[in-house]
């Protein structure tokens, strides 16, 4: 899709009491597909193992609320992408106002809403340990992945910048020294295909290779009904391959290098496509028309593609009683997006970007490996990274696709066009460590010192009639900034104890300082801006993992109180500085206070039943924001902004409960054949994603199933499936000044797959 990409080689202590510990009536259930993976054995639940502290350690034995989630559970659920996260981890929410073109996640009620390149998420992604700094390209197809964990709550320590609610941590796949690999072809509803192969095997004695590609075609389930664009619209099509080589030449030595491309483009951006019901879209003012119908649109194609390469390469050389670990990392991103604000076939309002990011880690640890009773880790972290926007094209009255060149031709027409850079500079010292300070009690005990630098430049230029009476014949220098800097630094910690309440039972207690630094607005073009102050979030929990009923019954559960602040909300506003309308605006909320419970549950009744469940239960509420802005309907149907007294409101992306259920269900057939059923339920309360009264997503929910058939002595399978069963169609609304819009997600979707083992 892209061209060049590939030559560019990113003490307040108010907690929940612990309620009743038993088991939940029904449970969620996530595993499914081919194969199915088996998360438990003929005697209990197998252990989880996780790496929430830079080291693999049994989920039970880690003091962090974590949810793991596995390629099989996503499979259950019909996940597609990472914006379908919510379905199978309740307290994560992501934002449905970005157009489905950012991968925006929230835990527990802790996020930003911020689309902008350059303007970090407050939930850091990693994968294989590097971090990953570009939203768009966070959209992962979940192919090659071994497993995901969600890690709730700061990670301030361990995970450091940009971790303020907490860390999503993907796994890859690692090769194997035996010869194997999968393929399946699927085909669904709305002539949706997805093929995808895995290999992995032996390359000598000491390397080891594996290799995964993944193509996706179709799935449109909209359509223009407009005369200028008729078509089907809504799908995605893209490619991804990755590989890895390992080389393990000792007992002492590894080394694993790995390379990830992906190709990706998508119409399915929704939430920009139609009013509000009862109102009236911005280019109906100026001759266009829009069909309020479901899935149905005329104004200009919305599309977004994205072209991501990373490299990453790892180093372990394991001393008598000390590993030292190198983690290098490369991102290059380079993603093009066209949308279509006004909604109508007008072509009023539009935008034209093309941005990306291109980063550049370096992380060296020291992870003690001896028995005795104090485990620690220390650690050293650099990180270099450029967002780039090369340019922001905002055009107004003009037909879409209209070269720059040509715009001073139209009467009335013009281009606003940006160029802008942020860069990143951050380096970090940290440890942690463990002692056992008595049988069965652990203190931990961890400290982070982060110094970031932030710098900004840009240039707004305009052509054609920029405002009345004045017009640009060619593009011309409005205004501009360079030299904007600003260093933040900041320490903070994490102090936990935990303690062996009875055999498999563990509880613990901690406290957590998260911080994500202050930053540039890359969307805001007025010189001499001021950067907005760092977030801040203390965070207290209390919580309880246990096993028990001959380990066929896990359930762990966390209670915890957030104190807030400075938090970084992200709005559109009508106009920016030079002329750049319909930018946005970065601001510091005051002050929120979030309290909550989160409850998991993982049961094996008999060997041919799995169950899963999950709930949590959130109270978020801005304790002081006096100055919010807000958009409320103006007389015309548009988006009026308007300043309101937000204090007691409640928080944003923040439901009071979401939960998930299900079950596998095994029956042997004859000739060792098999038949595997599997479903997952998801619903959550309604949440706000804005402070005006338009801007919710109100309470729905998801169920998605499947049948695997085994026949016996054969390496194949086939599977039917199912995904949004309950056939949700439009699940909130939200207003800008730009947009007033409905949020909509993919319709029942049913299929087929066949694939094979070996």
């Amino acid at each position: 899709m892209f061209k060049g990409i590939g030559s560019r080689v990113p003490l307040r202590f108010a907690l929940v009491l612990m309620m009743s510990a038993s088991p939940l009536a029904a449970a969620m259930a996530q595993t499914a597909g081919a194969p199915v993976e088996t998360a438990v054995d003929d005697e209990g639940i197998e252990d989880i193992v996780v790496t929430a502290q830079r080291r693999e350690e049994r989920l039970q034995d880690v003091p962090i609320a974590v949810a793991t989630i596995q390629p099989s559970q996503i499979a259950t659920a019909g996940l597609l992408n990472s914006l379908d996260l919510p379905r199978i981890a309740p307290g994560v929410t992501t934002s449905p106002t970005t157009a489905n073109s950012f991968f925006i996640p929230y835990i527990r009620g802790v996020g930003s809403n911020s689309p902008a390149t350059g303007n970090d998420s407050s939930i850091a992604v990693y994968i294989d340990g590097v971090y990953q700094s570009d939203k768009s390209a966070n959209i992962l197809e979940f192919n090659s992945i071994e497993r995901m964990e969600v890690l709730k709550g700061p990670q301030g320590t361990l995970f450091g910048r940009n971790a303020t609610g907490g860390a999503i941590n993907i796994v890859t796949r690692q090769p194997q020294f035996d010869f194997g690999g999968s393929a399946e072809v699927s085909y669904a509803r709305f002539d949706e295909w997805i093929a995808k192969a895995y290999v992995t095997g032996p390359l000598s004695e000491t390397v080891a290779f594996n290799a995964s590609y993944q193509h996706r075609d179709g799935g449109d389930f909209a359509t223009n009904t407009g005369t200028r664009y008729p078509g089907e619209f809504g799908g995605t099509r893209g490619d991804s391959v990755d590989g890895k080589l390992l080389f393990r030449p000792s007992d002492r030595f590894e080394a694993t290098l790995s390379a990830m491309y992906m190709d990706r483009e998508t119409s399915n951006l929704n939430s920009n496509l139609n009013p509000v019901r009862g109102t009236t879209p911005v280019g109906s003012f100026f001759g266009g028309t829009f069909d309020p119908d479901t899935f149905e649109y005329q104004g200009s194609p919305n599309l977004f593609g994205v072209e991501a390469f990373r490299a990453t390469g790892k180093l372990r050389y394991s001393f008598d009683s000390v590993d030292l670990v190198s983690i290098t990392g490369y991102v290059d991103t380079k993603v093009i997006s066209k949308l279509d604000f006004d909604g109508t076939s007008a072509e009023f309002f539009y935008f034209d970007e093309i941005q990306g990011v291109d980063d550049f880690s370096q992380e060296l640890q020291l992870i003690s490996t001896s028995d005795g009773p104090l485990d620690w880790v220390v650690g050293a972290y650099y990180f270099d990274g450029k967002a780039k926007i090369r340019p922001l094209d905002i055009i107004q009255n003009a037909p879409f696709d209209t070269p720059t060149a040509s715009i001073p031709t139209i009467p009335g027409g013009s281009v606003t066009s940006v160029l802008a850079q942020g860069g990143t500079e951050a380096i970090a010292g940290y440890g942690q460590a463990t002692l056992e300070v008595a049988p069965g009690t652990d203190l931990t005990a961890g400290l982070r010192y982060t110094s970031e630098q932030r710098d900004y430049a840009f240039q707004v230029r305009g052509i054609g009639t920029i405002a009345p009476g004045v017009t640009l014949p060619a593009l011309t220098p409005l205004v501009s900034d360079s030299g904007l800097e600003k260093t933040f630094n900041r320490l903070t910690w994490r102090l936990a104890v935990n303690h062996d309440l009875a055999e498999d039972v563990m509880g613990y207690v901690s406290w957590n300082r998260g911080f994500k630094s202050g930053t540039f607005n890359m969307n805001d073009f007025t010189p001499g801006q001021v950067p907005v102050n760092p977030e801040k979030l203390d965070a207290y929990e209390v919580g309880l993992k246990s096993q028990f009923a001959d380990r066929k019954v896990q359930l762990n559960a966390a209670a915890f109180y957030y104190d807030y602040s400075n938090i970084q909300l992200d709005i559109i506003v009508a106009a920016g500085g030079g002329g750049a309308g319909g930018t946005t605006s970065l601001q510091n909320a005051a002050s929120e206070r979030i309290y909550g419970l989160d409850l998991d549950l993982l049961a094996r009744p008999t060997p041919a039943l799995q169950l899963r469940g999950a709930l949590t239960l959130l109270d978020a509420e801005y304790t002081s924001f006096p100055n919010a802005v807000a958009f409320v309907p103006d007389a015309l149907g548009n988006g009026a902004q308007t300043v309101v007294n937000a204090d007691g409101a409640r928080g944003l992306f923040a439901p009071k409960w979401s939960f998930t259920l299900g079950a596998d269900y095994t029956a042997d057939l004859a000739n060792d054949s098999r038949l595997v059923f599997s479903a997952s339920y998801f619903r959550t309360a309604s949440f706000k994603v804005g402070i005006g009264p338009l801007d919710r997503v109100d309470e729905y929910d998801s169920l998605g199933a499947s049948l695997t058939f085994e026949p016996g002595g054969l390496p194949v399978y086939a599977r039917l499936f199912g995904a949004n069963l309950t056939d949700r169609k439009v699940i909130g609304t939200s207003l800008s000044a730009l947009k007033q819009s409905r949020q909509e997600i993919v319709p029942l979707t049913y299929g087929i797959a066949v694939g094979v083992r070996f």
